[in-house]
């Protein structure tokens, strides 16, 4: 068996994914095996893939037949992963060599370490230093509930992506929530940390592509991030109390942290409707076949917390589960509905005429 699985979700990821493969063929830990998933591409990825296993036998290459979306897909990776640790790495990202070796270490060392991090460098997609990102000024044993306090007080995921993470395999437990499309990454990290210790090391060993065409930026242009933070904010509130944050404390600090994202977004970004269409359209591909359900119910969570502030009324206090899935079940009913079925042609049609870089208005 493995000591570490390192997992590469791929999809049509042709521009980088032999750099990311590479880079973890050349880790100073070798006692490792390299698992790539590939989420349906339809680029060159999966041949590049195959150049490379013919290289080293312990890459293995498997193919969802549906495309799964980012969670489902990383899902995947944990389902096939035997070592005892599992690093991801994602499909346009790089690790520096000593990653793995560094990593475990601190696993040995620290008994109480749950989660290991390290400090990140940001790079273009041709690979040009943008700057390095780092939560902490010093290497050291941080207690895991205060970082998860910070992590839900600022609504940031201050650890980074799952790139720049090591976990021991059983942390993962059943993978990453499918009703979550942007901060799926950020609530594992919380969820594991009220169980141990985050241990971070004060050095970049991971690299970071900063491009358009990132899962993160599709998502948080479509407002999906507030379907995710009220999700949050919903599995982490008996843990704010517990932390002395009261449920009114709590409601204005993640109201806050949605208008600051979506005045960012809409004011500084220039987003407009025909720019959150086309971000609409792509977010079909990218989330996956399978994610119907999950995306009525986010949408539904943005409809009602929409209405709520828009009219300025405490809906809140009777928002609940209940609530949510009759919203969903009433859209599925309409889908389901004789007018919807016979248009079904019309749509159809409609998706052969416009291409993804072309939606009707």
């Amino acid at each position: 068996m493995p000591l570490v699985s390192v997992c590469i979700l791929t999809f049509n990821s042709e521009a980088f994914i032999a750099e990311a493969i590479e880079s973890a063929m050349k880790q100073t830990l070798q006692d490792i095996e390299i698992i790539i998933v590939d989420n349906c591409s339809t680029d060159s990825t999966l041949e590049i893939c195959n150049q490379l296993k013919n290289q080293d036998t312990r890459i293995s290459i498997h193919k969802n037949k549906i495309p799964l979306g980012i969670s489902g897909g990383l899902n995947s990776c944990l389902e096939l992963a035997k070592g005892k640790y599992v690093k991801f790495l994602m499909h346009d990202d790089l690790l520096e060599p000593t990653c793995l070796e560094r990593m475990v270490a601190v696993f040995e060392q620290f008994p109480t370490a749950i989660l290991v991090g390290c400090s990140e460098q940001l790079i273009t997609a041709e690979g040009k230093f943008i700057q390095a990102l780092t939560p902490y000024t010093q290497s050291g044993l941080v207690s895991g509930r205060k970082v998860a306090k910070e992590i839900l007080y600022k609504m940031s995921n201050i650890i980074g992506t799952p790139t720049s993470v090591l976990m021991k395999r059983e942390s993962y437990g059943e993978g990453f929530k499918r009703s979550l499309f942007l901060f799926e990454d950020t609530e594992m990290y919380l969820r594991v940390l009220l169980t141990g210790d985050y241990y971070f090391i004060n050095e970049p060993l991971s690299k970071l592509r900063v491009h358009a065409k990132t899962g993160s930026s599709i998502n948080s242009n479509t407002l999906i991030f507030i379907s995710d933070m009220l999700q949050l904010k919903d599995m982490f509130t008996d843990f704010m109390e517990a932390e002395g944050i009261t449920k009114e404390e709590w409601s204005k600090i993640v109201d806050e942290r949605i208008l600051s994202y979506a005045g960012h977004m809409l004011v500084e970004e220039g987003v407009t409707e025909e720019s959150v269409r086309a971000y609409a359209h792509k977010l079909r591909g990218l989330v996956g076949y399978d994610y119907t359900e999950q995306l009525l119910e986010s949408m539904a969570y943005i409809i009602f917390y929409g209405f709520s502030r828009l009219f300025k009324v405490d809906l809140e206090a009777r928002w609940n589960e209940k609530e949510n899935q009759r919203l969903v079940q009433e859209i599925h009913s309409m889908s389901q509905s004789l007018p919807f079925k016979m248009a079904q042609p019309l749509r159809d049609l409609k998706s052969k005429l416009f291409s993804a870089d072309k939606v009707p208005q």
